[in-house]
């Protein structure tokens, strides 16, 4: 089964950019993830809908 997570607890860390999407990224990788997810309401405030997979 694949993993993917949705940075519910960074969100306001992505949005105020204390927290980039690379580190959110790596951080998914750190932790096993199969990809990251980055909707909502992240993708209203310029950053691009799409999922990160490796």
């Amino acid at each position: 089964m694949k993993l993917s997570c949705l940075p519910v607890s960074f969100f306001q860390d992505l949005l105020s950019g204390r927290m980039t999407i690379l580190e959110w990224a790596n951080l998914g990788e750190e932790e096993g993830l199969d990809a990251i997810d980055l909707r909502a309401p992240c993708s209203s405030r310029s950053i691009p809908r799409h999922t990160l997979s490796s």
